[in-house]
């Protein structure tokens, strides 16, 4: 396909089959595992009208750089021009909280694309991107502020993605100390289930999640708010800068909109709950660790990794409760890019046993999870290739002989010295690793890349030293890992 107009159609089918597939008996879903969480007061804060300054707050947290919508009002102009449409904006935000329908041009949405993979050349290749109107923000913004408030006591430990006070580190470490007992000696053996969930965001149900809403205690009128946010999107695709179609949705969430996360963790309760429920009815199925720690599970937004005793009999149930949960919510596991992890006490039989039952593949060690290797053992340097390999590219793709030494040290501190921070705040890589890292920007900072080789005029321990004592102040990579326990 090489012409721009058919490209373009193929595009907006795609996405327009995506967000308006079928949907699921929303009546079918098991509510029971919820319980009312959300308080009276709650339900109150939550529906209350905003004051002027709450609204203006709102708009002046946004960023000013970011992408405006497809009215083309970015947030840098409601700030310059906010006492003229300033109680404009008030009013519709009012006209919102009393009950009011969103507009068309309101809730319209432009799908940027961006590749998920080098040389994308499927539509699945690409995660949709939504630039919503910052009109509409506004209202999210305030309904996703007001709401994280709530989420502490509502989300289930095991999830930790965007409940305020609970950190992506705490999963990494935790999957740590689970994996290192992966191999513990107990009938049946230890096994880890890894999986993908296809299109997460795009396959939410709008009856499930409200169903959801309605069992925690959130109120008729909020849920009413939330109703009209999600079920009031219109779509247009950009293909190769060019706006194609205009479609409504009828399932989803935008991805871009400030209260998605916020809503699909808690659609997501279902199977956070499900799990505990299904491992509280069969306690055999637990995962062994010599010790009273009980993980069952671990999540992270759609990233869910499932702890259980590898037996045929636990898995076939593990794997039943998660069709089930396919069926009832509309979501889908994709088997192709899931995987699971055996103890060595899993014999071959077994393995291809589990890998028949569950339709995943058998995953290669270490386990990479949340972008950082699961290491059981001793770290080895290849465990650590993909980080070097990641910054290597970045200054590949800039000119040095057009950067001065104060711009090569800009771009070391404030781009290249944080990207090992992520990994470093959970695993301390080995000694040959940090004295890699520190060689990588030693040389791009003296132009020293390649076969062109220049010569470093000053140690580089000296370089990082604080700006009082002769440096420039360049964190060291070892220094950084020291700062996390």
């Amino acid at each position: 396909m090489d012409q721009p107009e058919r490209i373009r159609e193929s595009g907006v089918r795609y996405f327009q089959e995506l967000l308006t597939g079928e949907t699921v008996d929303s009546t079918a879903v098991d509510t029971d595992l919820i319980h009312t969480l959300v308080s009276t007061e709650d339900n109150l804060m939550l529906a209350t009208l905003p004051s002027a300054e709450e609204v203006k707050q709102m708009v002046w947290s946004m960023c000013q750089d970011s992408a405006a919508g497809p009215d083309g009002f970015s947030v840098a102009f409601y700030r310059a021009c906010w006492e003229i449409v300033g109680e404009d904006v008030l009013q519709a935000v009012l006209d919102f909280f009393r009950g009011a329908e969103l507009p068309r041009g309101m809730a319209s949405t432009t799908i940027v694309l961006i590749p998920k993979v080098d040389s994308a050349q499927r539509w699945r290749d690409f995660r949709p991107i939504s630039l919503c109107n910052v009109s509409y923000k506004i209202i999210s913004k305030l309904m996703a502020q007001r709401m994280a408030s709530v989420l502490g006591k509502v989300i289930s430990p095991a999830q930790s993605g965007f409940v305020p006070w609970r950190l992506i580190s705490d999963n990494i470490l935790m999957a740590q100390e689970l994996d290192h007992k992966l191999n513990y000696h107990i009938r049946g053996g230890n096994l880890i289930l890894k999986l993908d969930m296809a299109k997460a965001y795009d396959r939410v149900q709008w009856g499930v999640l409200f169903r959801v809403m309605a069992a925690f205690g959130f109120s008729e009128a909020v849920i009413a708010f939330i109703r009209r946010c999600v079920t009031s999107s219109w779509f247009s695709v950009l293909v190769n800068g060019q706006l194609s179609g205009f479609f409504r949705s009828q399932r989803g969430l935008r991805q871009g909109d400030p209260i998605s996360p916020f809503l699909f963790i808690l659609a997501a309760e279902l199977l956070s709950r499900g799990i505990e429920a299904l491992f509280a009815a069969y306690p055999g199925m637990a995962y062994a660790t010599g010790c009273d720690m009980r993980v069952s599970h671990l999540a992270y937004a759609d990233d869910v990794v499932i702890f259980l005793n590898g037996s045929l009999d636990c898995v076939r149930r593990g794997k039943g409760f998660l069709d089930r949960y396919e069926t009832q919510t509309g979501q889908a596991i994709n088997a192709g890019k899931s995987s699971f992890f055996p103890s060595r006490c899993i014999s071959d039989r077994r393995r291809q046993q589990i890998a028949a039952v569950t339709g995943f593949g058998l995953g290669e060690r270490p386990m990479l999870y949340l972008g950082v290797p699961i290491i059981s053992g001793n770290k080895r340097t290849v465990h650590f290739a993909p980080l070097l390999a990641k910054i290597q590219r970045k200054f590949q793709g800039w000119n040095l002989s057009r950067l001065s030494h104060g711009g090569r040290l800009t771009l070391i501190q404030s781009v290249l010295s944080s990207l090992p921070v992520y990994l470093l705040q959970v695993i301390q890589p080995p000694l040959e690793i940090l004295k890699k890292l520190e060689g990588v920007f030693a040389s791009f900072f003296w132009s020293s890349v390649g076969h062109d080789r220049k010569v470093h005029w000053v140690a580089w321990r000296d370089i990082c030293r604080p700006k009082q004592e002769g440096g420039l102040g360049i964190r060291r990579p070892s220094e950084v890992g020291r700062h996390y326990p």
